[in-house]
């Protein structure tokens, strides 16, 4: 871990703050391209299907979906240069409810909160500021 003086080098925490929100991003844009599959049900991956993965509105947002893993993946690897993987792991789990935040605010993915999905996700929260403490 970078250390100047006693405190622990922010950019690393900034770049696992950038990892995150691209892979949530990417999540988000995932499912969206996927909502557009539905036809694909029980169908075979034939050329009669494939019209349908080359459906734009299938096609540009898992195509944006994977170059932002890509671009988390980058950013990921610099995290690790400044951070333990001890620390900077539990840092993932962030994701979890940004992504759950995301897809009710998103008018597309229209997904419902409920009290019990709201304390487990607390509940991580608690556990990533629990274990990502710096401890000496």
């Amino acid at each position: 871990m970078r250390v100047i003086g006693d405190r622990v080098n922010v950019k690393g925490f900034w770049l696992a703050a950038i990892s995150i929100v691209l892979v949530s991003a990417a999540q988000l844009l995932m499912k969206f391209g996927s909502m557009s599959l539905t036809d694909l049900n029980d169908i075979e991956f034939s050329l009669s299907g494939l019209h349908l993965l080359l459906n734009p509105a299938v096609i540009l947002p898992i195509t944006a979906a994977g170059i932002l893993y890509v671009l988390s993946v980058f950013s990921w690897v610099k995290t690790l240069g400044h951070l333990p993987l001890s620390v900077a792991y539990p840092l993932l789990s962030l994701s979890y409810p940004l992504v759950h935040f995301g897809a009710v605010m998103s008018a597309s993915l229209a997904e419902t909160p409920s009290v019990q999905r709201s304390i487990g996700l607390a509940l991580i929260i608690l556990g990533v500021a629990v274990a990502s403490r710096n401890t000496k």
